[in-house]
């Protein structure tokens, strides 16, 4: 496939009208909170191949969102990034989602906030 065929191929891809098969468009299911695995990428991002990201935003061309990473036991960190839909594949749902900005825990099944100690319901 010749660079020209590939631009042309991908210019289509990214304006397929909602009647196109669900195969050649983005999952709905990949919003904010959503689990995608990343499927492709370029080499100089190879080190993100098979990784597990956190979708905080949807964009018209793919997501924005991070990996979470242990630094301590005690604290996490984020790395984020800016993938293509054609770069990720749809896993699941996360568990929990953490505001980075306020460190507050919610649990998507009941909506509670939770204190930064608690790593899940209580049980009494």
């Amino acid at each position: 496939m010749t660079g020209e065929e590939l631009r042309t191929l991908l210019e289509h891809e990214r304006n397929l009208p909602p009647s196109d098969p669900p195969s050649l468009r983005a999952d709905p299911r990949i919003r904010a909170g959503a689990l995608v695995q990343v499927i492709d990428c370029p080499e100089n991002r190879a080190g993100w191949l098979g990784a597990i990201v956190q979708v905080t935003e949807r964009k018209s061309f793919g997501i924005q969102g991070f990996v979470h990473v242990v630094e301590t036991h005690e604290k996490g960190a984020q790395a984020y990034i800016r993938l293509p839909f054609a770069h990720i594949h749809y896993v699941g749902d996360a568990v929990m989602v953490i505001d980075h900005s306020t460190e507050e825990h919610q649990h998507e099944n009941d909506g509670r906030p939770e204190s930064p100690e608690g790593a899940g319901p209580e049980s009494h």
